[in-house]
């Protein structure tokens, strides 16, 4: 087939691999949930227009607006039409429609959902030995998470008052907690927010530059704690 390779995988693999489930271990009858709702977000991406589907000798799938008699004819969005809207899943059929690997993982960042683990690129060498090199950079994103949290904790302890979206911008965070290298800012703060002592109190909205007790560009305290001490 054209398309068999590892950037192209039919949606009835892409769907079940995303879920953690085996392509051959059900049938038509038997998805389970999570497998139905990966297909339905990919055939949701196809008739939104954000991502193509093609079938095995490589040729697209239309799906521009077109005369009545012309989409007729077009038997194979007829089928995602069936899929999509009547939660008709043909499992030859979805084993023969086709999507790119980069297009998905496009579609998946614009809608912010977490896009396939198993799909993922392998690291290059270089990335390799940049994460080799390093002195600060934990190994992944948990360890990330834990020391962002650690460091916003003992700030805390000192200064309730920090406002999360301040701590996300401190130099300990974006140096040992690797907060530079998250380009969402979101990421960050949810984590902070996770362990904010005065979580669900704060005012909503952009928050003021404020002197706090501990300086966030330095990670020294405030001279107002050493004078009165």
């Amino acid at each position: 087939m054209f398309l068999k390779g590892k950037d192209y995988l039919s949606i009835w693999e892409v769907a079940h691999r995303w879920a953690g489930v085996a392509p051959d271990s059900t049938s038509e009858n038997s998805l389970p949930e999570e497998v139905q709702y990966y297909i339905q977000k990919i055939v949701e991406g196809y008739w939104n227009s954000t991502l193509r589907v093609r079938r095995s000798n490589g040729g697209r799938i239309p799906r521009e607006s077109a005369p009545l008699f012309f989409f007729n004819l077009n038997i194979w969005q007829k089928h995602l039409e069936k899929c999509f809207f009547d939660n008709v899943y043909d499992k030859s059929k979805l084993n023969n429609y086709y999507i790119n690997r980069s297009e998905l993982f496009r579609m998946c960042e614009s809608e912010d959902l977490d896009p396939p683990d198993f799909w993922k690129r392998p690291k290059s060498q270089s990335d390799q030995e940049v994460k080799a090199n390093s002195t600060h950079r934990p190994q992944n994103e948990v360890h990330d998470r834990l020391v962002c949290q650690a460091i916003a904790k003992t700030y805390w302890d000192i200064d309730p008052k920090i406002h999360p979206a301040h701590m996300a911008k401190s130099r300990a965070i974006n140096l040992y907690a690797n907060g530079k290298h998250y380009k969402d800012e979101s990421t960050i703060k949810n984590w902070i927010t996770e362990v904010d002592p005065l979580k669900g109190q704060r005012k909503a909205g952009r928050p003021k530059d404020v002197d706090y007790l501990i300086d966030l560009e330095n990670g020294v305290l405030s001279p107002k704690i050493i004078q009165n001490e």
